[in-house]
């Protein structure tokens, strides 16, 4: 049976420290990454860490591993930093390398070196809460760690927490925008099947709102908390995935029956908008997709 894993905010709000330019370390330098550099370059000093090399970054890029022992200059340097690491592939052990392996690195190191922060920034999934479960899910849900990648990020989250960093924890949907936006690919390689077309309500969120959340978080001094980021249509699976066929017309494969229906499963927003006064960029993914797929 699962376990409840109740998960205890400590809420802390600091005075803001004026400084003409912040520095913001990104850990796991992406698409997320490249997003806020470029979104909130006036406001911050960017420096971003990357296993690759990338092409023509909008800010300094150091190219190592996050758990390399060179990390450390870089994170002194900080008054912020951001861990976004994706890993390559979706099983546990990718997940585990990526997600708590380096997020006990980092932490440790910091506490080695004794480097303190302002705010350690947790990009987070959705997936953190069960698959099923109540209708309306807010930050306050116990997590009920039901599958090895669930375990994963709820232990990442609980490291940040644990290790005494001031922190900022962002449940994020599944992002969408800034060359992420792979869902006709997935179509036409056969990737969206008729076996994936199940009832359950999907999250996303476009990754200009999970900059902004980011910004507003450090601007007003929060830490201690913890925010779910999605957009307001949250869309049945079946749906979305018939959306983007019609969109881009393309048939899904048929490989057999639709997965059993499942408890509907809405997450909410409330808390990002009412705390952080964040406003969605991009409230709805489809009407995004079409304006897109209208333009190009």
């Amino acid at each position: 049976m699962p376990r409840p894993y109740n998960l205890r905010e400590r809420c802390v709000t600091f005075d803001v420290v004026t400084h003409p330019l912040p520095k913001i370390l990104i850990l796991g330098f992406g698409a997320l990454g490249a997003a806020l550099a470029r979104r909130h370059g006036a406001r911050y000093a960017f420096r971003g860490v990357k296993r690759t090399p990338i092409a023509s970054p909008p800010c300094p890029v150091v190219t190592m591993p996050i758990a390399d022992d060179g990390l450390v200059p870089h994170l002194a340097w900080a008054d912020h930093i951001v861990f976004c690491p994706a890993p390559a592939a979706s099983n546990p052990e990718t997940y585990r390398a990526t997600y708590l392996d380096n997020m006990a690195a980092v932490t440790a190191r910091m506490a080695e070196h004794a480097i303190t922060l302002r705010s350690g920034i947790l990009i987070s999934s959705t997936g953190v809460y069960p698959e099923s479960g109540d209708a309306s899910i807010d930050e306050t849900r116990d997590l009920m760690v039901e599958t090895e990648r669930q375990g994963v990020l709820v232990q990442t989250e609980h490291a940040l927490i644990d290790s005494g960093v001031p922190y900022v924890i962002f449940r994020c949907g599944g992002l969408y925008g800034e060359r992420r936006d792979t869902f006709r690919a997935r179509l036409a390689e056969g990737r969206i099947t008729t076996a994936m077309l199940s009832r359950q309500f999907v999250h996303f969120i476009h990754i200009n709102d999970v900059c902004d959340a980011i910004d507003l978080a450090i601007r007003r001094g929060i830490v201690g908390e913890i925010f779910n980021l999605v957009d307001d249509s949250p869309i049945r699976r079946v749906e979305f995935y018939r959306f983007l066929s019609a969109l881009y017309g393309i048939p899904i494969p048929d490989v057999g029956p639709t997965p059993a229906v499942v408890r509907d499963r809405v997450i909410s927003n409330a808390k990002a908008k009412s705390r952080l006064g964040l406003t969605l960029s991009s409230p709805r993914i489809t009407d995004y997709l079409r304006a897109s797929a209208s333009a190009s």
